[in-house]
């Protein structure tokens, strides 16, 4: 069995939650709403960027996940900083994620 992937968002919906394709044959709706309220109880979260929609409905994915581009920051042996996407790992995704076909 291939590990699941996402491969194109057909959706962004206002409820913070994306359609997608998955490389499985599915279409699977990932809900954040949840996942979001969780990560409020931690103000330093990075993720907690994402509970503004119009942050939120940046998504893109690379055809491996979703990502939001320039969400994190990683900072180097010799001091100096650069942006990164924040990304999650697919099988969480899926895991999270229900079916929708």
């Amino acid at each position: 069995m291939n590990l699941p992937r996402i491969t194109n968002i057909i959706e962004v919906r206002p409820d913070f939650s994306v359609v997608c394709n998955w490389n499985t044959g599915e279409i699977r709706i990932i809900p954040f709403k949840e996942k979001l309220s969780e990560w409020a109880q931690h103000p330093n979260d990075v993720c907690n960027q994402l509970s503004d929609f119009n942050r939120f409905k940046q998504v893109k994915t690379d055809g491996y996940t979703l990502l939001w581009e320039n969400g994190m920051k990683i900072k180097y042996p010799d001091g100096h900083e650069e942006p990164c996407p924040l990304d999650f790992c697919p099988d969480v995704l899926y895991d999270l994620s229900k079916p929708i076909n």
